[in-house]
């Protein structure tokens, strides 16, 4: 998964982030705190929005043939509603090195 855009809000501070973008050779988008809530549809965000690009997919064979050599754990889900809990249970998957997350 590859980092399409990211958009900050005006006047965004976080030191670790905008060097990690510049780092990455990522140019940010500057918004206006009403144009991020359009953006994402509601007024609860933290002044950060990143677009990823499409995300690839594997099979459960290519996860079980990829388990076989590695040693590594794999998080199955049903029933993710929320999108700010699947994007935190994604981040914990991806910090603890999970081979792969199942999605029902």
């Amino acid at each position: 998964m590859t980092t399409k855009k990211v958009y900050l809000i005006n006047g965004f501070q976080d030191v670790k982030i905008l060097n990690l973008l510049k780092y990455k050779k990522i140019t940010p988008i500057y918004l206006k705190q009403n144009e991020m809530d359009k953006l994402v549809g509601a007024k609860n965000n933290q002044g950060i929005i990143v677009e990823l690009n499409e995300i690839k997919k594997y099979t459960l064979d290519d996860i079980i043939e990829a388990s076989k050599i590695k040693n590594s754990f794999v998080i199955v889900l049903d029933g993710i509603e929320d999108p700010h809990n699947f994007g935190a249970i994604l981040r914990v998957a991806d910090a603890f090195g999970a081979l792969g997350v199942i999605i029902k």
